[in-house]
């Protein structure tokens, strides 16, 4: 097992049917050493519930840059400033495309652009949605931007 000794993730997770696999990975990276931070799309939040999140974490899991919990009215520059990486999973088309793009429409598309720690993204869709021109076209922008697929 890898010693990740401290490392900062921030982990988005998008609303996909394979939302709950990223409970696992959360809880591994966790298990590793990592401290991990969790943000949730709003689709996510209708797949999984943030508590699996902090369950496994240990830490709170964020929703929206405007809920009341958050201390801090600049968090997304937070998150991203203090990542020492960046994983989107799961990352749905949607995900996929508003990363491309630079669309800051939820709290972890804002926090990526505030960030300058590589950026790993784990696709998960239908066969026919990643083979669409538009999609591959988001993903070899996101290559080229040194993003890592896996």
């Amino acid at each position: 097992m890898y010693n990740l000794g401290g490392r900062r993730v921030l982990l988005g997770v998008a609303g996909s049917v394979a939302a709950y696999k990223a409970v696992d990975l959360a809880s591994q990276l966790t298990q590793m050493g990592a401290q991990v931070d969790v943000i949730l799309t709003k689709a996510a939040s209708r797949f999984i519930s943030p508590l699996s999140f902090t369950s496994v974490t240990r830490r709170p899991t964020y929703l929206d840059m405007f809920q009341a919990s958050l201390a801090e009215p600049e968090v997304h520059v937070q998150l991203g400033r203090e990542a020492d990486v960046l994983v989107a999973a799961p990352a749905t088309a949607s995900l996929l495309a508003r990363l491309s793009l630079g669309l800051a429409q939820d709290l972890f598309t804002l926090s990526v652009l505030c960030s300058s720690a590589p950026l790993v993204v784990c696709p998960a869709m239908d066969a026919n949605m990643w083979e669409h021109p538009a999609v591959q076209g988001h993903v070899r922008t996101l290559q080229e931007r040194g993003a890592l697929l896996v």
